[in-house]
């Protein structure tokens, strides 16, 4: 009897209680040991000086933005080993920055080709974790999928780091159908979150279409028309109407409403709409604003049931030094010859937005 009062008791408790998600590239968190893998400027001890000095700064460092924004679940992009996240755990956890993440869960069917891997951290429980394979490409990371335990509700948090544009949209096209497909398998009514770093840009439907290098696909996106997060997601049809009438079909984004609405889970609302345009930045490519870390949301968070977005809590975080004086992001710095100087943070900021468990 105790023991179930026990857990009736932390369930109650977490009722109407913020609960903090988050999303960082933290810009490649090497470990200390040689696998053969590595960057060739984050081969440990070498002349580039990726060494224990400049490890335990960039572990301070990026503890010091995660610990300051204190999210409950944070998606990590970038992220070496499990070594490495087990140190970033243990950092945060230290008495100077006391953020006690207990649970982690890590991609580690890394891709012959790529030196990082996604990661996740939580104050919740883990009930599962899993890898959403994207192909035998190796150019496509997989998808790290992980079953977090709020209260009596499962929270499924999918955390994505997409192919650069380096390559065209099909690489990113290929990531977003994979992803769909595994969403395509569960209810209505489970509640799941889309984060991470997706090289893609909310609007990136608009961004991209005029460039023929990132454009073979005839228009069509990962982010906008296979995730769904614009309501006329068939771009056949759009390219129909184009080509025969010259004719644009307005497209609108998925919004709150048209969420609920729709049936199914074939439409995602990415929180980028709720920051007025001026904000719509956690990377900058020159002058070019870029939204490459994305939020978005599936249809169950708005039932009013279970785990809900808190609405407008949306932001990305620019503390504790992440951007200077002149609004330029400061990343983790190298100086001549590629040599570690044990500054700066990461050349993308985190992103955040809160949820709330209701009766």
């Amino acid at each position: 009897m105790k023991i179930v009062l026990s857990i009736f008791l932390i369930s109650f408790s977490l009722f109407g209680k913020d609960i903090r998600v988050a999303s960082y590239n933290v810009e490649n968190l090497f470990d200390l040991q040689y696998d053969s893998s590595e960057y060739k400027e984050y081969i440990p001890n070498t002349g580039a000086k990726w060494n224990k000095k400049t490890y335990l700064a960039k572990l301070r460092n990026i503890s010091k933005v995660i610990s300051t924004l204190n999210p409950d679940i944070i998606g990590l992009q970038e992220i070496e080993s499990e070594n490495a996240l087990i140190d970033l755990q243990a950092m945060l956890k230290s008495s100077k920055y006391k953020t006690n993440y207990k649970y982690y869960a890590i991609a580690l069917e890394k891709k012959k080709s790529s030196a990082i891997t996604t990661a996740l951290l939580s104050k919740y429980p883990i009930k599962y974790t899993k890898e959403v394979k994207v192909t035998n490409h190796p150019r496509n990371r997989n998808i790290l999928e992980v079953g977090i335990k709020v209260g009596d509700e499962v929270l499924v948090v999918f955390v994505n780091h997409w192919k650069s544009k380096s390559g065209g949209e099909s690489k990113r096209v290929r990531s977003a159908e994979y992803l769909m497909k595994r969403i395509a398998e569960f209810d209505d009514n489970l509640p799941y979150i889309l984060l991470g770093d997706f090289n893609s840009n909310y609007n990136e439907f608009q961004t991209f279409v005029k460039s023929k290098y990132l454009n073979d696909t005839n228009g069509k996106t990962g982010i906008n028309h296979t995730l769904g997060t614009i309501e006329i997601t068939d771009w056949k049809v759009t390219q129909y109407f184009k080509e025969l009438f010259g004719m644009e079909i307005d497209t609108e984004y998925v919004t709150k409403s048209s969420l609920e609405e729709n049936s199914g889970n074939k439409y995602h609302y990415n929180l980028w709409l709720e920051l007025p345009d001026d904000e719509k930045w956690s990377y900058k490519s020159g002058r070019k604003l870029e939204t490459l870390d994305n939020i978005m949301i599936s249809k169950a968070l708005y039932d009013n049931h279970g785990i809900d977005y808190k609405d407008k809590s949306f932001n990305v975080f620019r503390g504790v030094g992440t951007v200077n004086e002149k609004g330029k992001i400061v990343r983790w710095k190298r100086g001549k010859n590629k040599i570690h100087l044990g500054i700066g943070f990461s050349d993308h900021l985190p992103i955040y937005a809160d949820f709330v468990l209701k009766k």
